[in-house]
């Protein structure tokens, strides 16, 4: 990148810590001055549950008359809404056993409205439209059928390039049920297989497992992995730890996992499951259908994977817990709501549900059940206990050192070592120190006038954690200071913050950098620090 350099973001990703909502860079001297932003017309509002929910409540198709969409094999290796790394799964995989050229046929009558051809993506896909509005697609394919190949081809020299998308009117190439569309390929990505999706008349996927037609040899019941519990506020504790925390699910029989001890917990908690399922005629992993969540019999969650938004299947790293996707912990689905999640799949249950504050609870231990359950009827149940018992931090963690006459030391000029990371509206600080250390004095936080102390978490080790509230300002500068040895170590950090609701610009290196968003470019806030690493004649 060269100096004086613009990042707008205006549409939907995810990032980091927040979802961001895709990203366009603009060079000074290029397309974009601040003079020039335009600021949204209206003001940014969080969706209701009628927004979210209205466009598919209702499902008016005929499902039944849609057929599996070739004779090779009734093998599906990827199921409707599984995890992809930047969306969910719009359909299901059809196994080919590896072979090209396998017939692929319309699965209802219709016309072909667009084809498409890239190396990447779908690769060769063809869209139909159906007499109802709804369509289907078929993805990687190796060729089409005769007429469209050759009108293909034929554009393809037209316009000099392989990579091309061409839209169709009703009468030119019409199927009926059950005729030949394409050949089966592996083209765009993966080992040669099907893909096979349904899309509403607003192109939103419908899982085709709702078809009768559409079913697999499966009475294998869903495999529950893990379990993990997320500390949410900056009061909440899992076996007095402050970030997630996983523990083994134990399989007792086929379809029933237990997790054996208690999960401590203090403060609001989410729960998140690794489950996968399985059918009998693969080894292949895919996902479940739909999933419940009960405390003490009370429903707090429920999950159906009926239909997608096709302009929010990103959100799938909002569906999964990001912490512990980023940290290579594995694909946790969150058994609970987050604000910002704007997807059709939890029975019209608000924002926060699934969430746990255990200050609403009389000390003690309560239990869980969480039921997952494939389109088959198989159902797999994994139970467990959390002891809601109060928090670890007490008021001796509170107790502030004395800085008077000690010297100030920054800390990279220390044999002690200074971390910080953003989790969700937290910042959480790691101590490392070159001996063993049973009790740390707090670390004194000072943001503008405010002063703030961040007590550490009691333990036995080298390394200890504390952590800190957020606030919502769009730059803050935190100066650290931690009492050592009789040494007043430093530390100072600039955390930066992009709300939901808010329009603005980030201005890094003096001006050589300028973040510039709008209204809604985030979920929910991101937090997050910079910092610009020297490549020599060029920097990023």
């Amino acid at each position: 990148m060269s100096r004086k350099q613009k990042l707008v973001f205006t549409s939907v990703s995810l990032t980091g810590a927040g979802v961001f909502i895709g990203v366009v860079l603009f060079l000074s001297g290029g397309f974009m001055s601040p003079s020039e932003i335009v600021e949204p017309e209206r003001d940014w509002r969080p969706p209701t549950l009628s927004d979210i929910y209205d466009p598919f409540d209702e499902l008016d198709a005929h499902m039944n008359e849609y057929i599996w969409p070739t004779d090779i094999t009734t093998i599906m290796t990827s199921v409707f809404g599984e995890f992809r790394s930047t969306h969910f799964h719009a359909g299901i995989d059809i196994s080919t056993r590896g072979q090209i050229g396998a017939s692929i046929f319309a699965s209802r009558d219709g016309y072909i409205e667009q084809i498409g051809v890239s190396p990447f993506g779908y690769g060769k896909y063809i869209l139909m439209r159906h007499d109802d509005g709804f369509a289907t697609l078929y993805a990687h394919l190796d060729r089409f059928d005769n007429p469209v190949d050759e009108r293909v081809y034929e554009y393809q020299k037209q316009v000099g390039r392989y990579s091309v998308t061409m839209n169709f009117e009703p009468d030119e190439f019409r199927y009926n049920q059950g005729e030949i569309i394409a050949r089966s390929g592996g083209t765009g990505s993966g080992p040669p297989h099907i893909h096979f999706e349904i899309r509403d008349r607003n192109n939103n996927p419908v899982n085709p497992k709702m078809s009768d037609a559409i079913v697999i040899n499966d009475r294998i019941p869903p495999i529950f992995n893990r379990i993990a519990a997320i500390p949410i506020d900056v009061q909440a504790f899992v076996n007095d730890r402050i970030t997630p925390v996983s523990f083994p699910a134990v399989a007792i029989r086929a379809g029933e996992y237990v997790v054996r001890n208690p999960i401590r917990a203090a403060g609001t908690i989410g729960l998140a499951v690794d489950v996968h399922d399985r059918n009998n005629d693969t080894w292949y992993r895919h996902g479940v259908y739909g999933m419940d969540f009960f405390l003490d019999d009370s429903l707090l969650y429920s999950l159906r994977y009926d239909r997608l938004p096709i302009e929010h299947r990103h959100q799938v790293r909002v569906h999964y817990d990001q912490y512990l996707l980023s940290t290579g912990r594995g694909r946790f689905q969150k058994l609970f709501i987050e604000e910002g999640n704007v997807l059709p799949l939890y029975s019209r249950r608000e924002h926060g549900s699934g969430l746990i504050n255990t200050n609403d609870f009389e000390p003690g231990t309560y239990d869980f059940l969480i039921l997952a359950y494939d389109f088959a009827g198989n159902t797999s149940t994994l139970t467990g206990s959390l002891a809601f018992n109060g928090s670890p931090i007490t008021e001796e963690n509170f107790i502030s050192p004395r800085f008077d006459d000690k010297p100030l030391v920054p800390f990279f000029e220390s044999n002690l070592h200074f971390e910080s990371q953003t989790f969700r509206d937290i910042l959480i600080v790691y101590i490392t120190h070159p001996e063993f250390i049973e009790k740390p004095t707090p670390m004194i936080v000072r943001q503008g006038d405010s002063i703030t102390s961040i007590p550490f978490i009691s333990g036995r080790g080298y390394t200890h954690q504390g952590r800190l509230q957020l606030q919502p300002s769009t730059e803050s500068t935190m100066k650290f200071k931690y009492v050592y040895n009789d040494t007043v170590y430093t530390h100072t950090e600039h955390i930066h913050s992009i709300q939901p609701d808010k329009t603005g610009e980030i201005i890094l290196d003096d001006g050589n950098l300028i973040l510039s968003y709008d209204y809604g470019s985030v979920y929910y806030p991101l937090y997050f620090t910079t910092a610009r690493i020297d490549t020599g004649d060029e920097y990023y």
